[in-house]
């Protein structure tokens, strides 16, 4: 009788550390699961914010240099330049996912991809521009007059 005892309390302790063991593994693949979501989440994130960094600064250039006129008209933005670039009129727009420089000539410079839509507004000189990505959105202004 005194052995079955002596099996019964170290089967009861096996599976009370097999218990305890299973729910240490679960708790640390949560742990490493959610941050695992976080890091891809933080990762898009930062990756949409260059998207905008980069092509803010290419519409700051595009829109500071040799710009003799601009025209809104709806989501697209007409640029007319004193400087023969590689067209004088340049337009401003988005395309699937892109946004886009399309220059007289036919020539396409892509500025950023990845966006979902593209706002822009006009308010007396300046020029407000807002880039949405996906869980995100930026926007920037640009003063234009001479």
């Amino acid at each position: 009788m005194n052995s079955g005892t002596k099996q019964g309390t170290a089967l009861s302790d096996f599976l009370a550390y097999m218990i305890f063991s299973l729910m240490a593994v679960i708790l640390a693949m949560r742990v490493y699961i959610f941050s695992v979501e976080d890091y891809k989440e933080l990762l898009q994130f930062l990756k949409y914010t260059d998207y905008a960094y980069h092509a803010f600064e290419v519409l700051k250039t595009g829109l500071y240099t040799n710009v003799e006129a601009t025209a809104l008209s709806g989501n697209t933005l007409q640029i007319e330049k004193s400087a023969y670039v590689p067209g004088h009129k340049i337009v401003l727009t988005k395309r699937d996912s892109r946004l886009l420089f399309v220059f007289e000539g036919g020539q396409v410079q892509e500025i950023c991809h990845s966006v979902v839509d593209v706002r822009m507004r006009k308010m007396g000189d300046i020029i407000f521009i807002r880039l949405y990505f996906p869980g995100v959105s930026y926007e920037r202004w640009f003063y234009l007059a001479k």
